[in-house]
Formats: C-alpha cells, structure tokens, sequence
C-alpha cells in the first residue's frame, strides 16, 4: 500500500472508501491542534483556531479536488488533493496560509 493510500486511510473515518466533508475536517482539526501546541507561531501567523482553519482547508481542498462535485473524495480524488499539498511545500509556501 502506497503512502498516499495509507493517509487516505487515516481520513476515512467511516471506512467506507470515500472521504466526507465532515471526515477531512474533524481529521484536520486534530492535525491542526497538534501543530498549533508544537509551533505556536503558526497558530499566531494563522489568526484563527484549530477548527476554523480545519473547516476552511477542509472546503477549499474540496473545491479543488470533488471533480464531480459529490461531496466525498474517492481516491484519485484525494490523490489530487495530496498532490495540491505537495506543491504548495515545495514551492516553499505554507499550504494553509495559501488556502487560508
């Protein structure tokens, strides 16, 4: 199993091999929170709580990637999505701020 696959995994709360909305955002939320508690700065440079940043990333990386528009991800879907994340970082840019 791929890397991109095994993070889908972690998304999918439901298992049932799409990801939701409400899916992206709670597991955001608790990536979110543990960033904000190791790097204070970023919770300060966002200007936002845990759970608005996890709701605005969570509906933009759903703009970007929901192809047909049926509110969940499959999986090539998410592969979309990862990839928008991966490009933002090599570009150097912090993905949340971009989508914030």
């Amino acid at each position: 199993m791929g890397g991109v696959a095994r993070a889908r995994r972690l998304y999918d709360l439901d298992g049932d091999g799409y990801i939701g909305l409400d899916e992206m955002t709670t597991y955001l939320t608790s990536v979110f929170r543990v960033m904000f508690e190791i790097e204070p700065s970023c919770r300060e440079a966002s200007g936002v709580s845990c759970e608005e940043l996890a709701a605005v990333t969570a509906k933009q990386a759903f703009k970007q990637a929901d192809l047909n528009e049926d509110g969940y991800l499959s999986f090539d879907e998410f592969r979309r999505c990862v990839a928008c994340l991966f490009c933002f970082c090599l570009a150097g840019l912090p993905w949340w701020f971009v989508w914030w």
